[in-house]
C-alpha cells in the first residue's frame, strides 16, 4: 500500500495532483496482481476431483458411518480406481500430497473416511 503522507516533496518542491493519482493508480495495479496470483488455483485437479465425485456418488449415493473394523476398511479396488484416476496429478508424491489434496476435498463434505464415502 502506497501512503503519500507529505505535501511537499524531498526537494522542495510541492507534489502536484497526478502524483497522488498515479501512487492510487498504482494501488489498483497492485491490488488487482495480488488478487489474480494468489486467488485459489482453478484447473484440472479440480474438474478432476469433480468428475471423480460424480463417480463416488454413483458407486455410494448415500454414505454412512461405519463402526470401526474390517467394514471399514478401503478395498483394494478403491485405491487402485484412486490412483489411476489421478495418476497424472500424483506421480511421484507421497500420501500427504494425496491426502490434502485430492482425499479432503473429496471427503470433506460427506465428514467421513475415505473408506465410507468409497
Amino acid at each position: 500500500v502506497v501512503w503519500v503522507s507529505a505535501s511537499v516533496s524531498s526537494w522542495g518542491e510541492r507534489t502536484s495532483w497526478y502524483h497522488y493519482i498515479a501512487a492510487a493508480l498504482l494501488e489498483i495495479v497492485a491490488y488487482i496482481a495480488v488478487r489474480v496470483f494468489l486467488r485459489p488455483p482453478v484447473g484440472r485437479l479440480v474438474a478432476a476431483l469433480a468428475a471423480y465425485s460424480v463417480l463416488v456418488r454413483e458407486s455410494c449415493p448415500t454414505p454412512q458411518p461405519t463402526a470401526r473394523g474390517a467394514e471399514r476398511a478401503i478395498k483394494l479396488g478403491h485405491i487402485l480406481d484412486l490412483f489411476s484416476f489421478f495418476q497424472p496429478f500424483i506421480r511421484n508424491r507421497n500420501m500427504y500430497y494425496v491426502d490434502a489434496n485430492i482425499l479432503h476435498h473429496l471427503t470433506a463434505p460427506h465428514r467421513l473416511s475415505f473408506a465410507e464415502v468409497a
